[in-house]
């Protein structure tokens, strides 16, 4: 059996024995959000809407209530996101944009913004936000800005003193573009295996007030105080799959084996 055919039999046997009712804190992030999908991107956060969840910022998140909540995030720093955060703001929607200092339009090199890309595996508009667009994500549309290191390396694959920087540098940065603290944090890639305890500690050091990681199938984990779990929605795939991806408990598959069930 090969490793696709393998993944697809542990996704089949978590549907149907570990599906289950929505869980009361959803957090779903995005990447980039391609212009024909923004209707569909609506659509799913005015469905969680109808079903009572509210959409909150990451310190109401992680707040222990039995209020249903919903966490909307999106990485990097994609030339659409000044559409996605104007869109957003007209539907009365907050989300929260975690950014690289490095990779903005009006600072980096073509070089540096074809290395950049390539990091993130995206292949399609290869443009990014300027500072002044950060700017108006956070004062006009009013969204949260949060850190996401300077220049979204692999945080475990570099240096101790290296990846503090890269944190550091990044918030301080973000913080002296729109005047304001940064308190959130998300690490690149988001697998465990990219993040380690050590950073997580320096980043309450530096008084940040949440991290988020990218493991998808953990969102019936119980609110941490300080973590934040959370699932990409694919639009590769359709939207049944996607509240599926929601609904599956992955907690003990990942605790065995520190992977996903669900990919």
């Amino acid at each position: 059996m090969n490793t696709k055919s393998i993944f697809n039999f542990i996704r089949s046997f978590h549907l149907k024995f570990f599906l289950k009712d929505f869980p009361d804190n959803i957090a779903i992030y995005f990447h980039n959000i391609e212009s024909n999908r923004f209707n569909d991107f609506i659509d799913i956060l005015k469905f969680f809407n109808d079903l009572n969840y509210k959409i909150v910022d990451p310190s109401s998140y992680v707040k222990k209530d039995n209020k249903k909540k919903l966490f909307i995030s999106f990485d990097d720093n994609y030339y659409n996101w000044i559409k996605i955060s104007e869109l957003l703001a007209k539907n009365d929607f907050k989300a929260t944009f975690y950014t690289n200092s490095g990779a903005f339009s009006d600072i980096a090199t073509k070089e540096y913004l074809n290395d950049y890309f390539n990091r993130i595996n995206y292949k399609k508009d290869l443009r990014t936000i300027s500072k002044n667009h950060l700017i108006t994500i956070y004062k006009d549309h009013n969204h949260i800005i949060g850190g996401h290191t300077v220049n979204h390396f692999n945080l475990n694959g570099i240096k101790y003193q290296n990846a503090i920087n890269e944190i550091y540098e990044n918030k301080i940065h973000l913080e002296e573009i729109i005047n304001h603290p940064i308190y959130h944090f998300s690490y690149p890639f988001g697998m465990r295996r990219y993040f380690n305890e050590n950073l997580r500690n320096y980043c309450k050091e530096i008084n940040y007030k949440t991290v988020c990681n990218a493991i998808p199938g953990q969102l019936f984990n119980k609110i941490h105080n300080y973590d934040i779990y959370r699932t990409m929605w694919d639009f590769n795939i359709d939207f049944i799959s996607n509240l599926n991806n929601i609904k599956v408990d992955g907690r003990l598959f990942h605790n065995l084996f520190q992977k996903s069930p669900i990919g």
